[in-house]
């Protein structure tokens, strides 16, 4: 029967090719986690940034702050100084770094 489905299959769509090949959950959710990863918004980042030194003055504190909030996230820890292209990972723990400066 399944033998069957294949061949019919074949004969009205094409053999399966790779731009076809249908992805394996691992596959679909690293594919998921790129696109998610993908770049910030610089604009975004740079108010993001200036926010954060606006209300955490000691360099030291926003570096332990957040090495605290980049932990949460998948991917590389790299000092906030040292970012020049944030990724996505890096614009969310910056949102929720300043989320809970806010709340307390």
């Amino acid at each position: 029967m399944m033998a069957w489905m294949k061949d019919l299959w074949a004969r009205w769509f094409g053999p399966p090719t790779e731009e076809r090949a249908p992805l394996s959950a691992q596959q679909l959710m690293d594919q998921m986690k790129q696109e998610k990863a993908g770049a910030a918004d610089p604009a975004a980042w740079r108010e993001g940034v200036a926010t954060l030194r606006s209300r955490v003055f000691s360099g030291m504190d926003r570096a332990r702050l957040w090495r605290r909030a980049r932990r949460g996230y998948p991917g590389d820890v790299v000092e906030l100084e040292l970012i020049t292209q944030p990724t996505g990972h890096d614009m969310a723990a910056l949102n929720d770094l300043l989320r809970d400066l806010e709340r307390g």
